[in-house]
Parts: structure tokens; C-alpha cells; sequence
């Protein structure tokens, strides 16, 4: 039987949850395997960006929710290609925090919109991706729905009112502005 690893931190932070053999060091795993197994979980959002914010790729679950249709690419463009430009400059300003300092953005929860305007909250990890020299390039990311339950975001009846009144405004705002940008 192979001798198990855990790896003590990763990219600086605990990786206690990380379980794996010597062997899977040199592992040839693809990336388009990866995404295979990535687009079967339909509840995680996969993506990855360059170093300018352009998706470069996304699983089908991320895809759908920020598009609503395969037919309209994610490819080459950015958050606010899809996103409230007050959400998208948030992602993006979180994305270039990551990018120059080389560390992951780790447990962000947040409300995203979905395309027929409802509103979630989700929890958002982004790691850098570095080159053969150690310089940053890019960015991955995941980004899951949570509820207020079956999370631990809280449970005081107080807080989750008022997490349920954000939610709320958001959403109120964010078909005001989809509302004003159709053209007469």
C-alpha cells in the first residue's frame, strides 16, 4: 500500500483536507480531464483567468449561471461582460488583490446574480496560478451556492433578516438597473 501524504500548508494556508500518495507528485492528470470531472459537479463553478481578467475557462455550471444559454461565450471577455458593474468591479478588485500578491482569496461569501435575476449567496475561492518562474499568471477560482443553513453563515434569526433584506435591496437594484439599460 502506498504511503499517504498530507500536505501541511498550501500556498501558505492549511491544507489539512488534502489527502494524496507520493505518486500522484508526477500523476499525469490533463487539465481537459479535469474540467471533464469539474463540468459533472453541478453545484461548483469553475473558472480561470489571465492576468488582464479574461475568462479563459469555465465549467458548464458557471457558464450557465452567469450566461443562462451555452449559445453566448464567457470566453475572452470579462465579469462585466455579464455582472452589475458594481459587482464586477468587486470581483475584479478582489481578482487583482490575488494577482499581485500571490496568495489565494479564500471562504468569500457573497450575493451573485443569476441571469433570470434571482440573487444567492455564495462562497468564492480564488487561487494564483504561477509559470515555470514562479510568476503569477492568472487565477482559478470556484464559487458555490450556500445558505444561511446549511453553511454556519449564521444562525441568529436578527441576522438572518437582514441577510434576507440585502438579498432583497440587491435584488430590487439589480432589476431597476436591467429594467433602465433596455433600450425604448
Amino acid at each position: 500500500m502506498a504511503k499517504m501524504n498530507t500536505r501541511s500548508s498550501f500556498l501558505g494556508q492549511p491544507a489539512d483536507r488534502l489527502l494524496f500518495s507520493q505518486e500522484f507528485e508526477s500523476f499525469p492528470i490533463s487539465s481537459d480531464l479535469l474540467f471533464q470531472l469539474m463540468n459533472l459537479l453541478l453545484d461548483v463553478h469553475l473558472f480561470v483567468k489571465n492576468k488582464e481578467g479574461r475568462f479563459i475557462a469555465v465549467n458548464r455550471a458557471f457558464h450557465l449561471n452567469a450566461v443562462g444559454s451555452e449559445e453566448r461565450s464567457m470566453l475572452g471577455k470579462m465579469d462585466e461582460d455579464f455582472f452589475p458593474i458594481d459587482l464586477a468591479q468587486k470581483f475584479m478588485a478582489d481578482d487583482q488583490v490575488v494577482l499581485k500578491t500571490g496568495m489565494p482569496l479564500l471562504h468569500r461569501i457573497e450575493l451573485v446574480p443569476h441571469t433570470d435575476l434571482s440573487v444567492y449567496w455564495y462562497e468564492t475561492n480564488k487561487f494564483p496560478v504561477f509559470d515555470s518562474k514562479k510568476r503569477v499568471v492568472g487565477l482559478v477560482g470556484t464559487t458555490y451556492q450556500v445558505s444561511e443553513t446549511n453553511q454556519g453563515i449564521t444562525s441568529s434569526p436578527e441576522i438572518n433578516k437582514a441577510l434576507s433584506y440585502l438579498q432583497l435591496i440587491f435584488r430590487r437594484e439589480l432589476i431597476w438597473r436591467t429594467w433602465r439599460s433596455i433600450p425604448s
